[in-house]
């Protein structure tokens, strides 16, 4: 299994009601499935976009707001393990 360390960078300088962050995506095989991961994604509130690459494996999400102070995605984005 893969762990990975998520950044959270502003959107835009100076800004702090706009975030992106970065994830790691397994498993996708098609374009069908970054269709299907970017539609969850985007469902989440406060998400603003959300943008999949099968080649690389990643999402980049963006979403308004602050971030949390543990710098952990809020609870929803990810699955509960």
């Amino acid at each position: 299994m893969r762990s990975e360390t998520a950044q959270i960078e502003p959107v835009a300088p100076g800004t702090d009601t706009a975030f992106t962050i970065d994830f790691a995506v397994e498993g996708m095989t098609c374009a069908s499935c970054v269709a299907r991961v970017e539609k969850s994604i985007r469902a989440v509130p406060g998400v603003i976009s959300a943008d999949v690459n099968l080649a690389t494996e990643k999402a980049t999400v963006a979403f308004s707001g602050k971030p949390n102070p543990q710098g952990k995605p809020e609870r929803g984005l990810l699955p509960e393990r």
